[in-house]
């Protein structure tokens, strides 16, 4: 979790975030297959290549990682090596997951308490 904590600001008070805003409305523009005027392109031209978009769905989850999970092994064919080092990376993950969880509800009852002594 971040040390910082998250601000938020209007795009107005922000030069970065007005940056940004031009370039989703050139680029939904473009999705659109909307008219842009030329001079806009350049900013195009240096994105495009640099990032990618993907579809957030169960049918696109299937079709990038279908394939991939129809040819796993069945459990009991993999080497008891292999099920060892995915026990411990699952364990190590839940371990720093349950850190995470216990830091925010930290920060959570630390802001209860803080809320009740303004009160």
């Amino acid at each position: 979790m971040p040390k910082t904590p998250i601000e938020f600001a209007a795009g107005t008070d922000s030069a970065g975030l007005e940056l940004v805003d031009v370039y989703l409305w050139i680029f939904k523009r473009l999705i659109d297959g909307k008219d842009m005027a030329p001079e806009l392109m350049p900013l195009v031209y240096a994105q495009e290549h640099r990032g990618n978009t993907d579809e957030v769905s169960l049918r696109a989850i299937e079709h990038r990682w279908g394939q991939h999970f129809a040819n796993v092994p069945p459990l009991e064919d993999m080497p008891p090596e292999q099920l060892e080092a995915a026990r411990e990376i699952m364990a190590k993950e839940e371990q720093r997951r349950q850190g995470a969880v216990q830091s925010l509800l930290g920060v959570c009852a630390a802001e209860r308490f803080v809320g009740r002594l303004d009160a």
